[in-house]
């Protein structure tokens, strides 16, 4: 991959071509999951947890009844908000997040957002590092923002590069 930087967002994000759009389009359509929240993965206890304690603190704040995830891969964090008593869905392309959704009997729409046949208003939309990797990340948010129930919330979570950046490991 190599690297662009967008000033009107001050974000540094993958260089956009047709060869890379088709390149993630066939890796998302693939069996497999390309992020780490997957049963068994050694992240899940690490990331994925200082994640899930951020988002127990926005959900004790702000209670969620409906919440979708965006890219919910192995559906680890959204087995727990269902475990809460919440309503989720994931939108994830990957059959191998369509065959995680059908273990944990969670719905999950095998699309890219926004989804066709999204049939509910969530009140929560959040993301694990899915942005970055988004062609456009202000249409993702709009899009997402469409399909917020009235004052629901939208948690982006991206990684944070910074000390890689500084030590010129971008």
């Amino acid at each position: 991959f190599t690297f662009d930087y967008d000033p009107c967002l001050d974000l540094v994000i993958e260089r956009r071509s047709a060869a890379l759009t088709a390149l993630l389009s066939a890796v998302y359509s693939r069996h497999a999951n390309v992020g780490f929240l997957q049963d068994g993965h050694s992240l899940v206890n690490s990331y994925g947890a200082d994640f899930w304690r951020f988002l127990s603190e926005v959900l004790a704040q702000y209670p969620a009844r409906t919440v979708l995830e965006v890219g919910c891969g192995g559906c680890v964090l959204l087995e727990r908000l269902k475990a809460l008593g919440c309503q989720v869905v994931g939108v994830d392309p990957s059959p191998f997040a369509a065959e995680a959704g059908r273990r944990k009997d969670i719905n999950v729409i095998q699309e890219i957002f926004p989804p066709s046949s999204l049939n509910c208003r969530p009140d929560l939309i959040f993301q694990v590092d899915v942005l970055e990797h988004i062609e456009d990340p202000l249409s993702l948010l709009r899009a997402e923002a469409e399909c917020l129930d009235e004052g629901g919330l939208i948690v982006v979570n991206v990684p944070d590069c910074s000390r890689s950046i500084e030590l010129g490991d971008i």
